[in-house]
């Protein structure tokens, strides 16, 4: 059951937040570290992944772009898609 059904239950989630990549569209910046307003992009990710109710936050990503996550994760090998 949904929890928009009426049924008053939520359904309990983990949010994967995907940080990695060359950045080659945008010069080879570390995208991981991008920031809006003097804050990461992908600590806005991991804050809205919070407030909409998940249970863990996955970070796939650098070592260095999950430090509000609960776990972060490297692909292997790194860039492989």
């Amino acid at each position: 059951m949904s929890a928009g059904s009426g049924s008053g239950a939520s359904t309990a989630f983990d949010a994967i937040v995907l940080a990695g990549g060359r950045g080659s569209r945008l010069g080879a910046v570390d995208k991981a570290a991008l920031e809006l307003r003097e804050r990461r992009l992908v600590d806005r990710a991991v804050a809205a992944c919070r407030a909409a109710g998940a249970a863990r936050v996955i970070v796939v990503g650098p070592p260095h772009s999950g430090a509000d996550a609960d776990v972060v994760v490297r692909e292997d090998p790194p860039f492989s898609g």
